[in-house]
């Protein structure tokens, strides 16, 4: 569907984000996510406020990986009618907090009644260099990760909330957030990779299974030329479009319109 709409744009999306220069030679980072109640978040068990900070951070998760810093924000938010203002309060209360901690100015939005509760997080950044797409990603390139993964799934699955926090990543590369899950973020370079599982780091409490299609996650994946110091290698871009798991092709993740 995605490719489908890129053509009516005036300025295509690339990587889950627009970029665009500015006349000091800084770029300018766009990114938008909406999470829908039920869906992307469910609150008879997860705190409004939790909710609303994990709605955030995971938009910030855009501008992390293009090395971008948080300036402003919008929030748009569709809510059923007869729905407890005290929820909405605390809702915004939970964006506002994540917000002020990664210096994201929320400066304003819009609201609208509708039949399930929904919240969209638009965000901009600043980033001082040119972020590369992840189509740059060339073979040989080593893949590595910000930290283990399958926390965040783990978590959902046992009805833990948690306040993911962004990892900021500014040491060259191409890069993107782990929120669809690893295998579906390496199936988006689009050139190819192959993994390692012995060498992926898993979180506590949770299964190579999650750490590889769980999602959720603000940690990130990188392909960079060499190794770079604060990643955990797991693999290499091979060049040949496929993403293998120990030699074999696999595939998984989320996909928002299977």
């Amino acid at each position: 569907m995605l490719e489908r709409l890129r053509p009516l744009l005036a300025h295509p999306l690339d990587d889950d984000v627009a970029v665009w220069r500015e006349g000091d030679g800084s770029y300018t980072v766009a990114t938008c996510d909406t999470f829908t109640a039920g869906h992307h978040f469910d609150l008879s068990w997860m705190p409004a406020e939790d909710a609303g900070w994990r709605a955030c951070a995971l938009t910030l998760a855009d501008l992390a990986a293009k090395a971008a810093r948080p300036t402003h924000g919008l929030v748009s938010l569709v809510a059923p009618p007869d729905l407890d203002a005290a929820v909405v309060e605390s809702l915004y209360r939970g964006l506002a907090e994540c917000a002020a901690e990664y210096g994201l100015r929320l400066v304003g939005g819009d609201s609208t009644a509708g039949a399930e509760l929904a919240v969209t997080v638009f965000a901009l950044g600043r980033a001082e260099v040119e972020p590369l797409p992840r189509s740059a990603a060339r073979p040989g390139w080593v893949i590595g990760v910000t930290g283990p993964l399958g926390g965040e799934a783990a978590a959902l699955a046992e009805h833990r909330p948690t306040r993911p926090r962004p990892r900021w990543w500014t040491q060259g590369g191409a890069a993107g957030d782990i929120s669809d899950g690893l295998l579906r973020e390496l199936a988006k370079f689009g050139v190819g990779a192959a993994i390692e599982t012995a060498k992926v780091p898993v979180a506590a409490g949770a299964t190579l299974e999650q750490a590889l299609n769980g999602g959720e996650e603000v940690e990130l994946v990188v392909a960079a030329p060499e190794r770079l110091e604060g990643l955990v290698a797991i693999g290499h871009i091979t060049g040949d479009g496929r993403v293998t798991v120990d030699g074999e092709e696999r595939g998984g993740g989320y996909d928002h319109f299977a």
